[in-house]
């Protein structure tokens, strides 16, 4: 064991590390040298044999999720150390942090420390409507009451009043729920649009399959356009037998489970779960997972972003595979059921995704604010004005303001001159995934005073508050996983 634990008696000898070897990835890609060939699998792709190339190139796994709770507040310092306890107090040169193994409170130099990480807590039940991006990347989530062409008036979880002047903002993004674009639970009479391609299909007993010989290839199709981001979800036997198996395809272009054209399939044969991608009728084995038990039924859910080209599977509740292709579909007009066997389906519900994004710097014309509408179409000109559920923009072709709904806005720019922020401040993340920069006076009484370059001086409630990270190079993780999410989250 010599080698294998490392102390330190920094700050009276509070902690050792053991050094562990890193738990395997959950998921893995498939290499050329380990395809293997499953029934109805199809032609190997023609760049197969092109030396470095492997089927999963184009796709790069996702780490999971971590789901370990802070059980204590915890201070990470730039010479490695972390002293955990409770934050009692701080100021703009110190924090106090009182631990289980001293008899006295600890001063720390805010110099000193990396980061900070407060004990889990519950969120706070402020409900927004939309987040306000700033130039700088930050984030906050509001419930927007207006905007006079120069500053917008919005609620947050930590003032009822807050403003924001236009030239600290990149745009506001607006949340919209997710919309049902197709459901089948086939508890009786139609199936709702499936047609049988391969075979003869029917309702049996609740669910959705194919009738007759158990021993063939049968397959269903839907007629469904598919773009943007889509959610899947959908129930389907899986028996634990490696001769059969049961297919889902989406965003496929042709209604042929075996030629679908450009298409993305998860296939279970048995307790293992693999994701393909076919293009132009070769298919690509891309990555797989062992599923946990035996179980002759289990719950799926798909979540396909092809705008970032971000897929996520997860098998009865828990995600198995994600990643991220490079060049991702950008739409389909079937989705396919296929099995080997008598496997069936049911509860098939896909969601349209309303996520909203930012439009690129620079789309609406140059200097130009920018509306885009949940329906795709977009404004380019002045924005003037935000009230009463109505947004009034100028365009360079209507001589008096256009009245846009604010519902059916789903994002908006601000063009003009921006504000940017030179100086490296502290930055503060929220339970709810936010971002706030500025500089931390004090923290008394579990409230926050912090002195924002946006917002002026403001008070947040610790509880809401899930780090403070003092030195930007330590937070790389929590950076690029803000970008990848830069817009809005689901609660």
């Amino acid at each position: 064991m010599k080698g294998v634990w490392r102390a330190t008696l920094r700050f009276s000898c509070l902690e050792a590390w053991l050094l562990v070897t890193p738990s395997p990835a959950y998921c893995e890609l498939i290499p050329e040298q380990q395809q293997v060939a499953l029934p109805g699998a199809g032609a190997v792709p023609p760049d197969a044999a092109i030396a470095d190339r492997s089927y999963g190139a184009d796709f790069r796994l996702l780490p999971k999720k971590q789901t370990q709770k802070v059980e204590a507040d915890t201070a990470h310092l730039l010479n490695g150390d972390k002293v955990s306890g409770v934050v009692e107090r701080m100021s703009d040169q110190f924090l106090l942090l009182r631990s289980e193994l001293l008899p006295e409170a600890v001063r720390i130099p805010l110099e000193n420390v990396r980061r900070i990480l407060f004990k889990e807590k519950e969120r706070s039940a402020f409900r927004r409507d939309a987040s306000a991006i700033f130039v700088n990347g930050d984030s906050l989530s509001i419930k927007l009451k207006g905007y006079d062409g120069e500053e917008v008036l919005a609620e947050t979880s930590f003032s009822n009043g807050v403003r924001i002047k236009k030239k600290h903002l990149a745009g506001i993004a607006f949340g919209r729920q997710p919309r049902i674009i197709y459901k089948a639970d086939f508890e009786e009479g139609d199936w709702c649009g499936f047609k049988a391609i391969s075979g003869e299909w029917g309702v049996s007993g609740g669910r959705f399959g194919p009738s007759g010989d158990r021993s063939s290839d049968r397959a269903a199709c839907l007629e469904l356009r598919q773009e943007g981001h889509v959610r899947y979800d959908w129930e389907m036997d899986t028996e634990d037998e490696s001769a059969r198996y049961t297919r889902f395809l989406f965003f496929a272009q042709a209604p042929d489970h075996n030629a679908p054209g450009s298409a993305y399939e998860v296939r279970v044969p048995g307790r293992t779960v693999y994701l393909y991608r076919t293009i132009q009728n070769n298919i690509q084995h891309v990555a797989w997972a062992n599923l946990s038990s035996n179980k002759n039924s289990r719950r799926f859910e798909v979540d396909c972003d092809s705008q970032s080209g971000t897929i996520r599977l997860k098998v009865d509740g828990e995600e198995v595979i994600a990643g991220v292709f490079s060049s991702p579909m950008a739409q389909g007009q079937y989705v396919l059921l296929a099995t080997w066997g008598k496997q069936r389906f049911d509860d098939i519900v896909i969601r349209q995704v309303k996520n909203a994004f930012l439009p690129m710097a620079g789309e609406g014309g140059d200097g130009q604010d920018l509306v885009c509408s949940v329906n795709g179409d977009r404004l380019s000109g002045e924005v003037v004005f935000i009230s009463e559920g109505k947004l009034g923009i100028e365009t360079a072709y209507s001589g008096q303001p256009v009245d846009v709904p604010v519902e059916e806005v789903s994002s908006l720019r601000f063009g003009g001159p921006k504000e940017k922020q030179d100086e490296e401040l502290p930055m503060i993340f929220f339970r709810n995934g936010d971002r706030l920069t500025g500089e931390v006076i004090a923290l008394e009484e579990s409230v926050f005073r912090v002195r924002s370059p946006h917002l002026g001086d403001v008070e947040i409630d610790v509880n809401d508050v899930a780090s403070v990270v003092f030195r930007s190079e330590s937070c790389q993780s929590c950076q690029e996983s803000f970008r990848q999410d830069n817009g809005m989250r689901e609660e």
